[in-house]
């Protein structure tokens, strides 16, 4: 009987000290959970180590985010003068000029003088006198007026005296008036000798009129010409223009008959009212 209770003593010994070992290999072996959570310690947060009075070891610290870097694009607000040094050179600056010397809804007063260049006989000289009004900057009519007044060449005084051809029948224009339509279809600038900037306009005329002659006849004229202004102010400007006055005599009683063409070059002024104040 003795022998059976020591048995059953030695065997319940044995198995609380296996059961103690056990339990206590379990404690000391970290489980599946706890090696996770160290292993994704590190990820959560980026750290660095410091060391402080307190604490000799490394105290843990987040560390801060870079600051972002500034943007490449540039926004420019509208109305600041001072934002034209953020625009791109000769990309974002666009330069629109108005006309120097405006027509639109002015009358033009241009004084000339001229002279006939195509007449072999006589040396014509004329007085030029035009009005116009401008519709717009390229379109517009005028009036005009010539008075002309010549003197014989040298080669028509000889014939006269020295061949006794009569010359009473060469033809030469007295006066002519008519009216003209005006397109301008050029307008620019040009330096002068480098020292300032001259505008200018050229410009195409076109219309009809009469030309009293020599001859007693006063036959309707074709005008065609062309010109430019030169702007000096913005009321006034030099002006030259050339032009084809072509008119037809029908002759008869000793006067020459058929197709005549003068050519007049002139230079004057051009005067505008009234004063262009929105410039």
């Amino acid at each position: 009987m003795m022998k059976l209770v020591s048995l059953l003593v030695s065997l319940f010994i044995a198995m609380n000290a296996y059961a103690q070992t056990s339990r206590g290999s379990r404690t000391n072996t970290p489980s599946e959970l706890d090696s996770l959570l160290s292993d994704s310690a590190p990820a959560e947060a980026d750290t660095v180590s410091e060391p402080t009075p307190e604490n000799p070891e490394s105290v843990p610290q987040v560390q801060a985010p870079p600051p972002p870097e500034p943007t490449k694009d540039v926004k420019v607000e509208p109305g600041k003068l001072s934002n034209l040094a953020n625009l791109a050179p000769h990309e974002d600056i666009v330069v629109l000029q108005r006309k120097f010397l405006p027509r639109t809804g002015r009358l033009e007063l241009a004084p000339s003088l001229g002279m006939i260049i195509n007449n072999a006989f006589f040396t014509s000289f004329a007085f030029n006198g035009r009005i116009g009004y401008a519709f717009s900057e390229k379109y517009s009519v005028e009036a005009q007026v010539a008075q002309l007044g010549s003197n014989e060449r040298q080669i028509t005084s000889d014939l006269r005296t020295k061949r006794d051809v009569i010359t009473r029948t060469l033809v030469n224009p007295e006066l002519y008036y008519g009216l003209d339509f005006r397109w301008t279809p050029l307008y620019g600038k040009f330096a002068r000798l480098g020292t300032g900037i001259v505008p200018f306009e050229l410009f195409f005329v076109g219309g009809a009129g009469v030309t009293k002659t020599n001859q007693d006849e006063s036959p309707v004229t074709i005008h065609l010409g062309t010109g430019q202004l030169f702007a000096w102010k913005k009321w006034m400007a030099f002006r030259w223009d050339l032009g084809w006055y072509m008119y037809n005599l029908r002759g008869g009683a000793g006067r020459p008959s058929g197709n005549f063409t003068d050519v007049q070059l002139s230079f004057g002024v051009s005067f505008f009212v009234p004063q262009a104040g929105y410039r």
